[in-house]
């Protein structure tokens, strides 16, 4: 194998003990054993009895989750195997989907529905790699994926919904490891204070805040803001005829 960052997608090869079939899935168990392109002839002869797997690779196993809950919908009892969803080495959503006609192993699909934003390490399948380097693929740490962070905030913009962005930020800085962010300021708070020129948008308001959101004391952020504005926008940022004339 080169240097070259990949993403290996692990498939599991287990034992259905009251079948006693041999059964393919997405999620480690203490039983199961790795799916490798050097698998025994006799296995995936086996394998093959258990229909044609497909596997699709999405941002988040949220994502994952509301496709096969859709297909579920659409197919309903005409499905003969629902699909699976596992969580791919960086969190990456996960599904298989089972199809009834045997095919030949490993020849397993593996669709790409992750977005085009970010760095996207190629995929591959471990029945693709060799059993010692998709040992070592599958124990390995997760990777430095800071690019899907990226990712996942593309996909909460497009909501467009302000108020929620906010709710979200609420939440998610009470989740365990997560930075807690300094007290924030956001243009409607600045309106209680200065008054702001027709002329200059939201957006580039809103976008010098964030340029020094890194750089403000949280104890004197109004006074700080509203001077880093006066230098960037000059007289398009006033004061409210109610001002209370404190010299800022």
């Amino acid at each position: 194998m080169d240097d070259k960052a990949i993403l290996m997608i692990p498939l599991w090869v287990g034992y259905d003990a009251e079948g006693g079939e041999v059964t393919l899935g997405l999620k480690r168990t203490p039983e199961a054993a790795l799916l490798s392109a050097d698998a025994p002839p006799e296995l995936l002869g086996d394998l093959e009895k258990t229909g044609s797997p497909e596997i699709f690779v999405f941002d988040t196993p949220s994502e994952a989750r509301a496709v096969m809950r859709a297909i579920c919908i659409l197919h309903g009892r005409s499905m003969s195997c629902p699909p699976e969803i596992g969580l791919g080495p960086n969190g990456e959503g996960l599904m298989m989907v089972i199809h009834p006609e045997r095919a030949r192993m490993p020849a397993i699909p593996l669709n790409d529905l992750r977005s085009r934003t970010g760095y996207l390490q190629d995929l591959v399948g471990s029945w693709e790699v060799e059993a010692a380097a998709a040992t070592m693929l599958v124990d390995a740490s997760p990777a430095d994926r800071v690019d899907m962070a990226q990712v996942v905030a593309n996909n909460i913009r497009e909501i467009a919904n302000p108020k929620l962005l906010r709710a979200i930020q609420n939440q998610l800085e009470r989740i365990p490891g997560a930075n807690v962010g300094m007290p924030a300021i956001s243009v409607e708070d600045l309106l209680q204070d200065v008054s702001i020129s027709e002329r200059v948008s939201t957006r580039d308001v809103q976008a010098a805040l964030v340029d020094h959101a890194g750089r403000l004391d949280p104890y004197d952020r109004a006074d700080q803001v509203i001077r880093l504005l006066r230098d960037r926008f000059g007289k398009e940022i006033g004061e409210l005829a109610l001002h209370d004339g404190m010299d800022i």
